[in-house]
C-alpha cells in the first residue's frame, strides 16, 4: 500500500507544480484541490487542474469505506441472487476489497463559460485493500472442499483484487465566493478487468493436499474476475468542496 501511496502522490504533486507554474505564464490555468466523496467508491480528496478553453483533468485518491462495500453488495444480491450474485459471492466480495485504495483518473470539459455544467470520462484502479475469508466461503463458491492432510485450515485464505474500470460522469460545480467551489455529479463505472489472489493461510501436509488447495485457490480468483466484470458496474454519486486558487 505504501508504494501506491507513493506513486499517486508524486502525480498530484506533478499535477500542482504544473498548474501553478502554468498559471504563472499563461494566466489560463488554475488549481482546485477538494475533499470529495464518490458513493460507492471511496471518500479521499483530489486535485483538478483547469486548462484553457474550459478542458480540465483530475485526479482523487481514497479508501473504499466497509459501509459502501455492504451497500452495493446488499444491493446486488437483492438484484442479481437467482442468477449468482448469492450471499456468499457477496461475502468472499468483500474480503477481496475490503478498505481498498481506489485511485481514479478523469479529463474532461465545461462547454459554457458561464454555466456550471461539464462531462468527464476517466479511469478507476481500487486494489490494495483485502482480508481473510473463511474456507467455508471459497468451499461454496468454487463447489471443493478442501482435502484431508490439510493443517490450519480454519485459518482461512488471504483474498485480494484489483479492479479496473471505466467511468464517466455529468456534473456542475457552484462557486459560492471569490474560491470557494462546490461540485456535484452523476455517472457511472464499469468494471473492464480484474486481477485477484487467493492464498492459502496454512500448509498443506500432503501432495494431494496441496494440489486440492491449488485448485481452491486458482477457482477462487477464477470467479471473483468473472464476478467483477460480470456484475460490478455502478452508478456514482459525487459531492465535493474545493477550493480555487
Amino acid at each position: 500500500m505504501g508504494q501506491g501511496r507513493v506513486i499517486v502522490a508524486s502525480l498530484v504533486a506533478a499535477m500542482l507544480v504544473v498548474a501553478v507554474s502554468g498559471k504563472a505564464a499563461a494566466g489560463e490555468w488554475s488549481v482546485r484541490p477538494e475533499l470529495l466523496t464518490e458513493y460507492p467508491l471511496h471518500v479521499g480528496a483530489g486535485v483538478e487542474l483547469q486548462g484553457p478553453w474550459r478542458l480540465f483533468g483530475a485526479s482523487t485518491l481514497g479508501w473504499m469505506p466497509s459501509a459502501y462495500l455492504q451497500a452495493t453488495n446488499d444491493l446486488l444480491v437483492a438484484m442479481f441472487e437467482d442468477s449468482g450474485y448469492t450471499q456468499e459471492t457477496a461475502d468472499l466480495v468483500e474480503s477481496s476489497l475490503k478498505n481498498a485504495l481506489v485511485w481514479r483518473v478523469r479529463a474532461g470539459w465545461q462547454p459554457w463559460r458561464n454555466a456550471g455544467f461539464y462531462f468527464a470520462v476517466g479511469y478507476t484502479l481500487a486494489a490494495l485493500g483485502g482480508d481473510v475469508s473463511g474456507p467455508d466461503v471459497l468451499e461454496a463458491v468454487t463447489g471443493k472442499s478442501i482435502p484431508e492432510g490439510s493443517s490450519d485450515s480454519q485459518r482461512g485464505f488471504d483474498v485480494a483484487s484489483a479492479l479496473h474500470l471505466l467511468d464517466f460522469e455529468l456534473g456542475w460545480r457552484w462557486f459560492p465566493g471569490e474560491h470557494w467551489m462546490v461540485r456535484a455529479a452523476l455517472g457511472g463505472a464499469f468494471t473492464v478487468g480484474s486481477s485477484t489472489s487467493v492464498d492459502a493461510r496454512f500448509h498443506p501436509l500432503s501432495p494431494k493436499a496441496k494440489e486440492g488447495v491449488a485448485a481452491i485457490e486458482r477457482e477462487g480468483e477464477a470467479y471473483l474476475d468473472d464476478t467483477y466484470t460480470t456484475y460490478v458496474h455502478t452508478p456514482v454519486v459525487t459531492a465535493a468542496v474545493g477550493y480555487r486558487f
